[in-house]
């Protein structure tokens, strides 16, 4: 009897997609994030913009810093995670029209949703977006947005055996290069 009831619940672990939700508001040089999966919290902190690059603080105690040399030089593609889909897309610019630099934000921000929220939205019919502006009397910019994107756990776990299964093909490639007087020890 109790076989009866494993098979849904593995069936429903591996299949159901899991939430990842990434929240990031941008205020006065410095950016606050939250990382969260399923409701719960995982990493949360604020980067700072300095002369060297990008330094990202978890606590007051720990901070990673990425040069701006490091950063520009990363390769690498969003195809590779195939099994992330992308389903709701929440921004809102908070600013005011005081100043010409302001006023520029504002309506590159308005031209852009214009633009690419439409074209999103044809491509991925589901997706959910909402894009808004605040105009206030401070003068101050602020951005808030929120990405909320589905995983699912058998391709998380077939991805991994993916890469344990390149990292075994590269050791045995390795192993085969190598001279067999080497392998003795001396």
């Amino acid at each position: 009897m109790q076989a009866i009831w494993i098979y849904p619940i593995i069936f429903v672990i591996l299949f159901f997609p899991i939430n990842v939700i990434l929240e990031i508001i941008i205020s006065d040089k410095k950016g606050y994030f939250t990382f969260t999966v399923n409701f719960l919290p995982i990493v949360g902190g604020y980067c700072e913009i300095k002369n060297f690059g990008i330094a990202i603080h978890l606590s007051d105690k720990k901070a990673f810093k990425l040069r701006w040399n490091d950063v520009l030089k990363q390769k690498g593609s969003i195809n590779k995670l195939k099994g992330l889909s992308l389903y709701s897309l929440k921004s809102c610019l908070i600013s005011s029209i005081k100043n010409e630099a302001e006023a520029l934000t504002v309506s590159a921000f308005v031209f852009l949703r214009e633009i690419i929220a439409p074209i999103l939205h044809s491509k991925m019919p589901y997706l959910k977006i909402k894009n808004d502006v605040v105009i206030i009397d401070e003068s101050r910019v602020s951005f808030i947005g929120q990405i909320k994107l589905w995983i699912n756990v058998f391709y998380l776990l077939s991805l991994g055996v993916k890469v344990i299964l390149e990292k075994v093909e590269k050791w045995k490639k390795k192993l085969k290069a190598m001279p067999k007087n080497s392998l003795k020890p001396q």
